[in-house]
């Protein structure tokens, strides 16, 4: 038995050689022949911009800008693509496809191509176009637009606005001044409550929200030019005719004689946007209402229980009797010690 399987390893074994020496032989041999059927008919898709056509080459050369996998190392790069007389081409105009032919392609249109890839030549791969349809990147597009007037300039019929939000055009202008040009028939509306009432550019100011409907003319891509046909405006009252404000802040003094307290804005309505971070001197009136927490209970106070140091939240009333110097009466406040860490 031992002698039988000393026999038959060996035999195993030179089978084995033989077969790999003859898988090898047919993949040099096929090699020889050139690219196997596979790779000659490998399919690509892309998407980008024709640069140039040669209609004597049938050749459109394309700046990639997606592909699929057989393309991925021609992104961001030129590309020629062949035109065959089994090539189909159409081009989108107004939502319609239309055929066309090699001589009705133009430089600077967007180009959606499929096809196939020949690698007789694998040092020069042909792109064979089966089916490709172009069209005109859109020069005007709709966009919308909300957000604050920095300024009127009259003699230009423009707005300069800080956009807050706005379609998906302007994301990178969030946050941003942008000028938008006001056309003859631009329409511009003011809102008064949930009624609006015609206006003119003259009729707006620095400050007022706004929401803008219009066209932008991309035919320049480094300058694009926004035209509004549409402008709601809602106006915001000027700082000088504001009568109501509230802040929170800790109280830096007190004055029981004057009855008034000093308050170090921390935070503040639109009224007192200029104090935050400064003192603000408060006035408390006979109808004034100031109440703290006190033995865990509520409990009003006066002027005169009002402890520096502690925190204070207020809202009232701004008597812009004397213009220069508004004062600002308390409504109600609310004071507590702060808690130490």
């Amino acid at each position: 038995m031992r002698s039988v399987r000393r026999l038959v390893l060996p035999v195993l074994l030179c089978a084995l050689a033989l077969g790999l020496v003859s898988q090898a032989q047919a993949r040099a041999a096929a090699t020889s022949r050139g690219p196997s059927p596979a790779a000659a008919g490998q399919t690509f898709t892309c998407l980008g911009r024709t640069t140039a056509v040669d209609q004597t080459a049938g050749t459109i050369t394309v700046t990639v800008k997606r592909a699929s996998l057989a393309l991925q190392g021609s992104v961001g790069q030129s590309l020629t693509l062949t035109v065959t007389p089994d090539s189909v081409l159409a081009k989108r105009v107004h939502g319609a496809q239309t055929a066309v032919t090699l001589a009705e392609v133009s430089t600077g249109e967007l180009l959606a191509a499929s096809g196939t890839i020949d690698t007789t030549d694998p040092a020069a791969p042909v792109y064979d176009v089966a089916r490709a349809l172009l069209w005109h990147p859109a020069a005007r597009a709709w966009f919308l637009c909300r957000g604050t007037v920095s300024a009127v300039d009259l003699q230009a019929d423009a707005l300069v606005v800080r956009v807050g939000r706005g379609s998906a055009g302007l994301r990178g202008s969030a946050g941003k001044d942008l000028t938008i040009e006001m056309a003859a028939d631009t329409k511009i509306f003011v809102a008064h409550g949930r009624l609006l009432g015609t206006a003119a550019i003259g009729d707006i100011t620095a400050g007022d929200r706004v929401t803008i409907l219009g066209r932008a003319d991309r035919t320049d891509s480094s300058a694009p030019v926004f035209t509004a046909t549409r402008v709601v405006v809602r106006q915001v009252a000027p700082l000088g005719r504001l009568d109501w404000f509230a802040c929170l802040g800790q109280v830096s003094s007190v004055d029981r004689t004057a009855g008034t307290i000093v308050v170090a804005v921390t935070r503040g309505t639109r009224a007192v946007q200029v104090d935050i971070g400064s003192d603000l001197t408060l006035t408390a009136m006979s109808a004034s209402v100031i109440r703290t927490f006190a033995d865990g209970a509520l409990a009003t106070v006066t002027v005169a229980d009002v402890q520096a140091g502690e925190s204070i939240v207020v809202a009232g009333r701004i008597d812009r009797s004397d213009p220069t110097t508004p004062v600002f009466d308390i409504g109600r406040a609310f004071v507590w010690a702060p808690t130490s860490s």
